[in-house]
């Protein structure tokens, strides 16, 4: 009841400052002028990034304890994207997927914190290899426009 009362509270204040303020015709007009396939190529890449973060998970998870499936890594992804984004530098992500695994699947924190640093460990080195080919990719581009820069690569 409580918080059906400070959600109403929210929400209608929300809908004053958003009728009241000046730049609400601002927003609509750029909302208007939005190119509707680069909001479809977002989400297209948001839904890409779940599906393969989805299966680091279930990969990892289904040979640490065999208790997840596809759909349970689905939420556990899902659930981390969502601390990680209400939290400061996402520094949530991993605590609540480490409860979420102990909460509702019934894994032991170890276990679900070997799962998570292995699903970051797995992120970095995709992050990693990325970064090293769009950099042998556009090297010229590098020695062209950041020379001073070269030395702490070359390092």
């Amino acid at each position: 009841m409580i918080k059906a009362f400070f959600f109403i509270l929210v929400a209608a204040f929300t809908a004053y400052l958003f009728y009241t303020q000046s730049q609400t015709k601002e927003i609509i007009v750029l909302l208007n002028s939005i190119d509707i396939l680069y909001i479809y190529g977002a989400l297209f890449c948001m839904l890409a990034y779940l599906i393969i973060n989805t299966s680091v998970i279930y990969i990892i998870a289904h040979n640490i304890s065999g208790k997840i499936k596809f759909f349970s890594a689905f939420y556990l992804s899902s659930a981390g994207q969502y601390y990680g984004m209400l939290t400061p530098m996402g520094s949530g992500t991993q605590p609540a997927q480490i409860m979420i695994l102990k909460n509702k699947y019934e894994i032991d924190y170890s276990k679900g914190t070997s799962i998570t640093i292995k699903q970051y460990i797995i992120y970095q080195i995709a992050v990693s290899i990325i970064s090293l080919i769009m950099f042998v990719s556009k090297y010229d581009f590098f020695v062209a426009h950041y020379p001073t820069y070269m030395i702490f690569i070359y390092l």
